[in-house]
This record gives structure tokens, sequence and C-alpha cells, in this order.
């Protein structure tokens, strides 16, 4: 039995991790029954924070307007540069909390 449609796998994968839709397509997890739910599986855990970006972000602001911006810049190309590495070695990011993030 189906639990949930392609459309509804595409729909709700923004809002869980992809470990967790991966799961109920394999028929592992089933969404609709009670919760709690488990499952063994094979995982490494990630904790990953830029360090000094606290005084990184004081200096950047003392440039005035620019500043913040550049800083906004060099922060996406970073995150940008991780989520690639991550997603290619088959991680699952769990959580952003402003400059770091949790990964699976």
């Amino acid at each position: 039995m189906d639990y949930l449609s392609t459309t509804e796998y595409k729909c709700i994968l923004g809002y869980l991790p992809a470990t967790i839709i991966k799961n109920v397509i394999d028929k592992k997890f089933n969404p609709f029954k009670e919760l709690p739910q488990h499952y063994l599986t094979d995982s490494v855990g990630l904790f990953s924070d830029i360090s000094g970006f606290t005084k990184l972000s004081v200096a950047f602001s003392k440039k005035g307007r620019v500043g913040p911006e550049y800083l906004t810049f060099c922060i996406n190309r970073y995150m940008e540069q991780i989520i690639n590495i991550i997603g290619a070695n088959g991680g699952d990011i769990f959580k952003f909390a402003g400059d770091a993030l949790m990964v699976i």
C-alpha cells in the first residue's frame, strides 16, 4: 500500500529531513501510524559552526553600509559550498542555527 503519492512526497520534502522521506518511500516509516516510531540505521552526526563569527560580524559592521552586505555575501558562499559537499556525500541538514548547522 502506498502511503503518499510522488507529488505528495515532493510537497513534504522541504519540511522533513531527507532521511525521513527516504524511510517513508522505503516503507520503513509510515507517517499515518501512531508516533513515535523507531527503526535502526547507521549514522554520523556533525555540528558545524563558524569560529569567531561574532568578532567577524563586528569587524564588518565597522565598514559602514557595505560591511553587512559583504559579510552576508561571504556567509552565503560558504554555506553554498558546505551544503554542496554535504549533499554530494549523502548528508542531510537537519537544522540551521545562524552560522551553524547540524548534519546527519
